[in-house]
């Protein structure tokens, strides 16, 4: 994707995030590839459903800014992490959404084994043990964590979501949440049944 392009997806990906409930006011962080290998990313204290096109910043995979006039996500260096780890994902997407966040902060996994489309996509949502929020060591957690799934839970957090394209990268932080919220039912019912 080209600069203009990935700004204006990015501007895009946080209006729908704020949409469907998935963050609220300037929560959550947005980042995609572009073709050249440098990464566009979501600005720190933005509300996601405002940003503009020229509030967007521009990372180099070793965290330098190279691009924008503000400072990047607090959370950067997750998605170069994630990056790093894996060579095909061009997007990353890290959001609060409600019931998904709620079993972070339980410090539960969201199963798929209840539901057959689950297994499918998004599949398993496993949870990473507690980092601090911005912490290299949290990013690290998530890399290695990446190699074998499309998503995650961050302990007393939130989500992450990532894939090789950007609308892919939405589709699935929407099914971690729906998936969060019918695994809480059925958790429900079944206990009391």
């Amino acid at each position: 994707m080209q600069k203009d392009s990935a700004q204006e997806k990015i501007c895009e990906l946080g209006k729908r995030l704020a949409q469907e409930r998935l963050v609220a006011g300037h929560d959550g962080n947005i980042s995609i590839r572009l073709e050249s290998g440098t990464i566009a990313i979501s600005p720190t204290m933005k509300n996601k459903s405002e940003m503009k096109p020229e509030d967007i910043v521009f990372l180099e995979l070793d965290g330098k800014q190279v691009g924008g006039k503000l400072k990047a996500s607090s959370e950067a260096s997750l998605h170069l992490e994630i990056y790093k780890a894996r060579p095909a994902i061009n997007c990353v997407i890290h959001a609060h959404p409600v019931y998904a966040t709620a079993f972070a902060a339980a410090g539960k996994e969201i199963s798929s084994d209840f539901l057959d489309e689950a297994i499918m996509f998004p599949g398993k949502t496993p949870l990473i043990p507690f980092s601090p929020a911005g912490s290299l060591e949290l990013a690290q957690k998530a890399a290695s964590l990446s190699k074998g799934y499309n998503s995650c839970l961050l302990e007393k957090h939130g989500a992450v979501s990532f894939s090789d394209d950007p609308d892919t990268a939405f589709y699935l932080m929407q099914k971690i949440e729906q998936q969060a919220q019918i695994y809480y039912l059925f958790l429900n019912i079944t206990h009391k049944a």
